[in-house]
């Protein structure tokens, strides 16, 4: 997509999304770039390694923006992202940090939504580490921090802008870690995503399985059935159902009841 198109579009989604903080937007991006840039006394003492900027757009499931800098530490051109989507990334990533990586978007769009008042959200910056091959066909370790943009006036997420950088020179942890920080206590999160599927399978069914795992992801009752395949009162019946096994009196309990259980 050409730049101008890409700004044009985006700009104009970007104002119609509700957002959390008010602040004019730069299409050029200077101000966030800026804000995520050490200064240039001690910079290269104070920078973690090589790193690009990303913008993703939620709604689309895709790229909005994705700076040149990617191919000094990924190895790929920005376009190579842009059309390949998340699927690009992940497919790079070793496979058990590809299943976590999942595992903790999931878990940090549900905290963020769920977890922590609207207002606040802003206030509030996401990372994650991971493993992930380079072009070269090297596996480098990976750090991408977030902070959310824009949400729609139903809550969801609609931007965030991204920061990725190449931390192979530090020690990678045991497996990948997400982390959620913010003014609020109550409100950071610290979380490590379950390798083994070692999960109580007579807990939930494979088919309550499917629904729990797209209600994770705030879809409505109409929308898990158009993906399934189902009538709505199938998916209605599994929600009970799962209610009912969990002991719980609302979707917002049982889903946290299942990442406490590791289900999720």
């Amino acid at each position: 997509m050409p730049e101008d198109t890409f700004t044009t579009d985006f700009e104009r989604k970007f104002k119609r999304a509700h957002m959390l903080h008010h602040q004019n937007f730069d299409p050029n991006l200077s101000e966030y770039k800026r804000s995520l840039r050490p200064m240039p006394r001690g910079q290269h003492a104070l920078s973690l390694g090589p790193a690009f900027l990303f913008i993703y757009d939620y709604h689309a499931q895709q790229y909005a923006y994705v700076g040149k800098e990617v191919e000094r530490v990924l190895g790929y051109p920005p376009e190579a992202l842009r059309q390949g989507g998340v699927r690009f990334v992940t497919q790079r990533m070793r496979p058990q940090d590809a299943e976590a990586f999942a595992q903790m978007v999931l878990r940090a769009l549900h905290h963020l939504r769920y977890d922590i008042a609207d207002r606040e959200r802003a206030q509030y910056s996401v990372s994650f580490d991971y493993q992930i091959r380079h072009a070269n066909g090297k596996y480098i370790h990976i750090l991408q921090q977030s902070i959310e943009l824009a949400y729609d006036l139903q809550g969801n997420l609609v931007f965030s802008l991204e920061k990725v950088t190449d931390i192979s020179h530090r020690p990678p942890e045991s497996s990948p870690m997400l982390s959620i920080y913010g003014p609020n206590a109550d409100g950071c999160l610290i979380y490590r995503p379950h390798h083994d599927t070692t999960t109580d399978s007579s807990f939930f069914t494979r088919s309550e399985m499917r629904v729990l795992q797209l209600l994770d992801k705030a879809m409505s009752t109409q929308e898990i059935a158009d993906r399934l395949d189902l009538s709505i009162n199938t998916i209605a019946t599994h929600r009970k159902n799962m209610l009912k096994k969990a002991g719980v009196s609302n979707t917002p309990k049982l889903l946290r009841l299942a990442q406490s259980k590791g289900i999720l």
